[in-house]
């Protein structure tokens, strides 16, 4: 259905810093694998788009000389510590065509067998891989026979959250779209979140404690649930409009995963894993423009029963509010003790099979990237990366999108649940 045609490193268009990134704890703790993610364009023109790869191409390579550590690789550092190396080597870029059009290929749904076509992999995305060539930045442009375009991101998540890869896409489309206007150079310097000396832990830590793995893996299956603005509207009245999009929302994936698991033991005690911005949590507030992972993990927790019974919104609330500057120092302070900072990571299996995790992309702007072809029509994950794991965004219209995996027995129960227990007054959406 898809194939490759071209592909080349996209290096900086000038040269660029040498000196290598420290890495923080947070960047440590984060995903050794690569965030991936789509854009669909349509063309409702009969006339195709000019010159698509050559266009962003170029614009890329002048976003890489402020964006420098996208276009470099990981390293160890002399003191055995994972680094980015500013080599300059460049972003991987594939160009690809579809035999079909974007309508043949069908509604867009999170799959690893879609997120194989559309994304570059190339064997880079192996969890734990230290390999010098394994490149920060993977992009590939879909020509599909309709016209329309497809471009596939993977931004490695050592280097950068969710927040910082939505600007750097913003600003490498408007330069795309203007080429004489300047680029803004970002924040780059990650010291500031430095564990203090001598590290000081002040608090327990529930959400990085060792969690209960798994005995095996059992087959996963992912979906793409639409909720409309009406809906989004009930399960916040629901919460008794108290909380925000986000905490409604979760809550109500909450307790559907419960319910699909079945009757809950009386004794049993289930979490839900979560992440939160620091950019506006510290006293030396992190510029917007900063590059890197400003998110620390959280988690909310509670006896199966009660999430089972109701929407625990009051939960998800405590565990975001109580994330105040000492406690997020305390965060840093305890990775920066640990000698493996990833096992304590959802993402290397430190996930017991009651826990999920929710994350927000609600307050991204995922719509405002145009490259000249117009807005999106579907912005998404190409692909969850673990298992029970939701990512709630926003939809054009208004209203949320939910995508997320969970084990294949158990998704058509949550799905029916999902709906079902929306308030009755809601017109249920068309899966």
């Amino acid at each position: 259905m898809v194939t490759v045609v071209n592909s080349c490193l996209v290096p900086p268009a000038l040269p660029t810093p040498k000196s290598p990134i420290w890495l923080s704890n947070l960047d440590l703790f984060a995903q050794p694998t690569h965030t991936r993610f789509v854009y669909f364009f349509r063309n409702s023109s009969s006339d195709p788009f000019p010159s698509p790869a050559a266009s962003i191409k170029a614009s890329l390579a002048r976003v890489l000389v402020s964006y420098y550590p996208f276009a470099g690789r990981f390293a160890d550092s002399t003191q055995g510590r994972l680094e980015i190396r500013c080599t300059g080597e460049g972003a991987l870029f594939f160009e690809a065509v579809s035999n079909l059009t974007m309508d043949e290929f069908g509604v867009y749904k999170p799959s690893l067998d879609n997120c194989r076509l559309l994304v570059p992999t190339d064997g880079f995305n192996v969890l734990e891989k230290r390999d010098d060539s394994v490149p920060i930045l993977l992009v590939q442009l879909t020509t599909f026979k309709c016209g329309g375009l497809c471009l596939g991101i993977g931004i490695h998540h050592q280097a950068s959250d969710g927040i910082t890869i939505t600007r750097f896409m913003c600003i490498w489309a408007d330069a795309t779209r203007d080429p004489t206007q300047p680029i803004p150079t970002p924040c780059i310097d990650r010291t500031s979140l430095r564990a203090r000396s001598p590290p000081t832990v002040q608090f327990h830590h529930p959400e990085f404690d060792l969690r209960e793995r798994p005995e095996k893996q059992v087959p996963h299956s992912f979906t793409l649930l639409n909720v409309t603005p009406a809906q989004l509207v009930a399960i916040k009245a629901s919460c008794g409009n108290k909380y925000s999009s986000f905490e409604s929302m979760a809550a109500h994936i909450w307790r559907c995963t419960c319910l699909a698991r079945g009757p809950p033991r009386p004794d049993e005690e289930i979490r839900l894993a979560m992440s939160a911005d620091l950019r506006r949590r510290l006293s030396h507030t992190l510029p917007s423009d900063f590059v890197g992972n400003a998110l620390t993990a959280t988690v909310a927790i509670a006896p199966a029963a009660q999430v089972a019974a109701g929407l625990q919104a009051a939960r998800i609330r405590e565990a975001i509010e109580k994330l105040e500057e000492e406690y997020l120092r305390s965060a840093v302070d305890y990775l920066e003790l640990q000698e493996d900072k990833r096992r304590l990571a959802r993402s290397a299996g430190n996930f017991a099979a009651t826990d999920i995790a929710v994350a927000s992309w609600n307050k991204l702007p995922l719509y405002e990237v145009d490259f000249g072809w117009g807005p999106p029509e579907f912005m998404g994950p190409a692909a969850v990366t673990y298992p029970r794991l939701f990512v709630i965004s926003s939809s054009p219209g208004g209203g949320v999108k939910v995508c997320g995996s969970l084990e294949t027995e158990r998704m058509d129960c949550f799905v029916k649940l999902f709906y079902e227990l929306l308030p009755a007054a809601v017109i249920k959406a068309k899966l």
